[in-house]
């Protein structure tokens, strides 16, 4: 039979049969060494290699891709499962289960994919041009800066979102990064704000900067701490963050005294600046409140529970805040890198 098909077909379809007869043989021996399963496992395997090829030949390789790397997932899905267990295992398809688990998608997947944003917006914003800066170097470094802040933030709220199902262990160490985030991306918003707002000041604007940096280690030492992250202490927790976030008023309010409030208003961007600090600090009132659930009990157990309204508005808060600085870096750009020019805005 090998003869005549490879008579009639060719070579290559003989090299095929073969390759098949081989298979049949491989299959052959697992199934009477492991069983009727393991059979059964292997040829949908082969039912797959097959799916795939054919969708190949019709679609192209990019749709092969494609399904491969949803095979991989399935494969990765099912290890996690074996290791983790089946609330693991749920977790990882919530993605694909998008509107059957809103929840999930709010409280993690919001930050994956806003943290995936700011780090392609901050990957471009370095390799801008520099005719685009007054002072190219250091305005990408303070705006660099805010980015670092936010994945920062982004990403380790993500990753506690993500294993602190996995053991109590796991969970406060994560969680302690978590806390962490949220005072590097602070500390990041303030930086590019003060560089462009002070910039002819450059005394106040190192003290200010020193001020928040201190003050930013601070509430990241104190959230290293145990008992930080104890249900009891939701309340001290938030208000760590708003009082960091409060440190602000400050230098706002010497900007404004010295500037004037148009100034500061136009070229300071006070009101972006407020906005986002008004997103920030209602998400951590919010959040230490309990509200809405505490006046809805069992109603919010699932959407539109506090934490989620917190991640939402801290995202939406570091958006604002990113227009603000671009608006920021384009008044700077205006008026170029000296400060004689600033007297004439």
């Amino acid at each position: 039979m090998v003869s005549a098909v490879t008579a009639t077909y060719g070579f290559c379809c003989y090299c095929y049969i073969w390759f098949l007869l081989l298979l049949l043989h491989m299959v052959s021996a697992v199934t009477a060494t492991y069983g009727f399963c393991c059979y059964c496992y292997i040829w949908f395997l082969l039912l797959l290699l097959h799916m795939v090829s054919a969708v190949t030949a019709t679609y192209g390789f990019c749709c092969y891709c494609y399904i491969w790397f949803l095979l991989l997932l399935l494969h990765m899905v099912s290890a996690v499962t074996a290791t983790y267990g089946f609330c693991c295992y749920c977790y990882i398809w919530s993605p694909i289960a998008l509107f059957k688990s809103f929840s999930r998608v709010v409280e993690s997947h919001t930050e994956t994919y806003c943290c995936l944003f700011f780090l392609c917006l901050g990957i471009m914003y370095m390799f801008r041009s520099n005719m685009y800066f007054a002072a190219p170097f250091q305005e990408k470094v303070v705006i660099g800066i805010f980015f670092i802040g936010a994945i920062l933030c982004l990403s380790f709220s993500w990753l506690f979102h993500t294993v602190y199902c996995h053991s109590e262990g796991v969970s406060r160490v994560f969680s302690k990064l978590d806390y962490s985030g949220i005072a590097f991306l602070i500390m990041g918003s303030f930086v590019p704000w003060l560089y462009y707002s002070f910039y002819c000041s450059p005394n106040p604007r190192l003290i200010y900067l020193v001020v928040v940096c201190i003050l930013g280690v601070s509430a990241i030492i104190v959230s290293q701490c145990d008992f930080f992250a104890k249900p009891q202490y939701r309340g001290v927790r938030a208000g760590v963050f708003v009082g960091l976030g409060l440190s602000g008023v400050v230098p706002t309010l010497h900007f404004v005294i010295t500037e004037g409030l148009p100034r500061a208003t136009t070229m300071g961007q006070m009101g972006w600046l407020l906005l986002m600090a008004t997103l920030y600090i209602s998400g951590a009132c919010i959040y230490a409140a309990r509200i809405p659930e505490r006046f809805f009990p069992g109603k919010c157990d699932i959407w539109f529970h506090s934490h989620q309204l917190f991640h939402v508005l801290v995202v939406a808060g570091a958006f604002v805040h990113f227009h603000g600085v671009s608006n920021l870096q384009a008044f700077r750009y205006a008026a170029g890198a000296g400060c004689e020019e600033d007297n004439a805005l």
